[in-house]
């Protein structure tokens, strides 16, 4: 026994040293076509750091966020001087795992809760695509935050070490897979999951989380399976119709401002079918 665990760790440990030390020069055309999918789909990572909330823009930053700390732009992740052009792999998965800077400055947790247990896989297949963008020259400053608040707000923020080997989701493992692009891929909880408070408890995608967007307030709903306000009367392929056009299953449609469609739209219609699977599997 002692044996076996020794030789995992050895494992663990030779798998977390390689992801450490390389860095990705000449990708494959499926690596980047694979981060392609994600970025300008389920990972929406446009929703956020694109010029405009849509998968075509260009991710150069500037638009304007809030977290607990106030106000914040989205960075240029775009492969520029003023972006992540002299990043590392490492560098960029350190930036979403430790919501860490390769110069040392912290990053909003709020934002890339969640993709610290994205695979090793998807990240790098992701940084891949981004490498392979225009550069846009675009600086955004960086936030400012003072020694008070970082030492009374922040206080209240679990910045988690996470180290080691995150391996992928097994595709044929659809309820499996479908949690794992809820969780750490689309990010659903960010909105979805209330941290909860004094008088309340917290609950898994349980809505009820106010969003601001563009200075509008809206409540997130929930994505439960029981409630008038949850997903428990839709079916399967209701939910998968959802994610393609933004229609309810009462007829109405999402503001695409608040849930980015627009990328659930461009996505691996076997991923949305997992997603659907896992959300309806939750009791």
């Amino acid at each position: 026994m002692k044996i076996f665990v020794v030789l995992t760790l050895f494992i663990l440990s030779s798998c977390t040293q390689e992801i450490d030390i390389i860095d990705i020069k000449n990708p494959s055309a499926d690596k980047i076509k694979n981060g392609q999918e994600l970025t300008q789909g389920l990972a929406s990572c446009g929703y956020c750091h694109g010029v405009e909330a849509n998968p075509s823009s260009p991710l150069a930053g500037g638009r304007e966020f809030e977290d607990v700390y106030g106000k914040v732009k989205a960075s240029n992740i775009t492969p520029s001087e003023s972006g992540i052009g002299n990043w590392t792999l490492t560098d960029f998965i350190t930036a979403l795992r430790e919501n860490e800077k390769p110069d040392g400055k912290l990053l909003s947790i709020e934002f890339h809760k969640g993709y610290a247990w994205a695979s090793d896989k998807d990240l790098s297949d992701i940084f891949s695509y981004l490498q392979s963008l225009e550069p846009v020259d675009h600086v955004v400053a960086a936030r400012e935050l003072s020694f008070w608040k970082r030492n009374t707000v922040g206080l209240l923020e679990d910045r988690s070490d996470f180290s080691g080997f995150v391996p992928q989701i097994k595709s044929r493992e659809k309820i499996k897979q479908g949690a794992y692009i809820v969780d750490h891929v689309a990010n659903c909880t960010r909105c979805h999951s209330d941290k909860g408070g004094f008088l309340k408890d917290a609950e898994y995608l349980g809505g009820g989380k106010v969003v601001t967007v563009d200075g509008i307030d809206r409540q997130a709903p929930s994505l439960t399976n029981y409630g008038l306000s949850g997903i428990g009367s839709w079916s399967q392929q209701q939910l998968v119709d959802y994610l393609l056009t933004g229609e309810t299953a009462e007829g109405l449609y999402s503001d695409k401002r608040f849930c980015p469609i627009e990328f659930y739209r461009l996505a691996n219609p076997d991923d949305l079918k997992a997603v659907a699977s896992y959300l309806k599997s939750i009791d």
